[in-house]
This record gives structure tokens, C-alpha cells and sequence, in this order.
């Protein structure tokens, strides 16, 4: 995603009925009856065990940790934020209602480009859409800091198909000796691939496939509390 100069102008790229709905949420979270909103920026080596610690109580109880991804508060992740921390490239933003860490987005920033390195949010507060009040407050914080482009990562969940302007696609190449157990590997794996990719295009074009994502992902949610 191109980061425009500043909020407004990332704004005036919506529709109405966006802009409408983004300045709710944030407005809806400022007000909220549970306790004081921050947001804080981690970004030196002695910052990162805190990012690394509120950040994994996030994670714990989002899908992500469902399917066995997510953030994890580990030595070698650790040990890597701190690396990139003594470069000046960590980006740790966290976002706390009374105290209790809620959201989370970390990244590396280099070479004018932001290359987000995880987030989440948790389940509880979905009605608040801290996680989008949290990347808006980050975008604000781009745009002040002039970065170029946020580089969004693998994945094609809905929030980076509205905000991204370019985009690729990756594919993955298997290789199969030519031997007839391999070969005929090849084709069940190539027979159940075709299925899938026709299941998934009908659910698009019949409007279902962003719901079915959701229950999907809130029965992770479910299972991972």
C-alpha cells in the first residue's frame, strides 16, 4: 500500500460510507465505559521483552493461535526483535484499554517501507474494532514519520484487499520423480487441488466466501480461549 502524506488524504481515498464508519470506530473506542485507551510504540532493545509479553497474551486468544500460528513470546522471536531493534528497524505498537494490552502490530521499518511482522487482536473487544482503530493510529504515525509503503505480507484477508493499491501472487511448485507412485501422487494431489480452487471460486461468486471465513475464524477463536 502507497502511504499518502497524511490521515486526511488516506481518508479522501475512501468512500463516504467508509470514512464514515472508520471515524465511528475510533470515536466508539474513545468513549468506550471499560477504561482509558493508549496506544504505545515500542522501538529499542529494552522495550522488546514488554512488546514481545502483551503482544503473546493478545495472540493467545486469536485464530491465529488456532492453526498453530500467531505471535509466540519465544527466545529466538525475542532474540530476533532485539536484532532488528539495534538496527532502528523494530516497530512494536500495542493497543491498551485500561491497562490491558488488547491489539497488536509489530513490523519492521526499512528503507521507507513498513513490513508488518504479525498482528491481532482480542476477540472481546471485536465490537470495537480495535484492530482497526489500532492501524489507523499506526498509519497516522507513518504518514508524520514520511514511510513510503506499507508491504502488507502473505495472505489475502479482507482488510488488505481494501487497502492495498498492488498486489501479487505466489504459487508453490512440487516436484515429482517420474515414477509411477509419485506420478500417480501428482495427479490425486492435482485432482483434490482443482476442487478446491473451483469450491473457493463459487463461494466468492455466490457472495458467501468472506462469511465463511469469519465463522471459521471465530470457531478458532472459540477453541483457542
Amino acid at each position: 500500500m502507497t502511504i499518502p502524506e497524511s490521515l486526511d488524504a488516506f481518508y479522501a481515498q475512501r468512500s463516504s460510507k467508509h470514512r464514515k464508519h472508520l471515524r465511528a470506530y475510533i470515536r466508539k473506542l474513545d468513549k468506550n465505559e471499560h477504561g482509558a485507551v493508549e496506544i504505545a510504540t515500542y522501538r529499542t532493545e529494552d522495550q522488546v521483552d514488554r512488546a514481545a509479553k502483551d503482544a503473546a497474551a493478545i495472540s493467545e486468544k486469536t485464530y491465529q493461535r488456532g492453526i498453530g500460528a500467531g505471535f509466540e513470546n519465544i527466545p529466538q522471536k525475542r532474540m530476533l526483535l532485539k536484532t532488528a531493534a539495534r538496527k532502528g528497524w523494530f516497530r512494536g505498537h500495542v493497543l491498551y484499554i485500561a491497562s490491558q494490552p488488547v491489539a497488536y502490530r509489530f513490523a519492521l521499518c526499512c528503507n521507507g517501507t513498513y513490513f508488518a511482522d504479525g498482528t491481532g487482536y482480542d476477540p472481546a473487544w471485536r465490537d470495537y474494532r480495535v484492530g482497526t482503530v489500532l492501524f489507523l493510529r499506526v498509519l497516522e504515525q507513518m504518514c508524520a514519520e514520511g514511510v513510503r509503503f506499507y508491504d502488507f505480507g502473505f495472505g489475502d484477508a479482507e482488510y488488505k484487499q481494501h487497502y492495498a493499491d498492488e498486489s501479487w501472487e505466489d504459487t508453490t511448485l512440487y516436484l515429482f520423480a517420474p515414477r509411477l507412485g509419485p506420478l500417480g501422487l501428482n495427479a490425486a494431489c492435482s485432482v483434490l487441488a482443482a476442487g478446491a480452487i473451483a469450491g473457493r471460486r463459487v463461494l466468492a461468486a455466490c457472495g458467501w466466501l468472506p462469511g465463511l471465513k469469519r465463522r471459521w475464524r471465530r470457531g478458532l477463536e472459540k477453541g483457542s480461549e
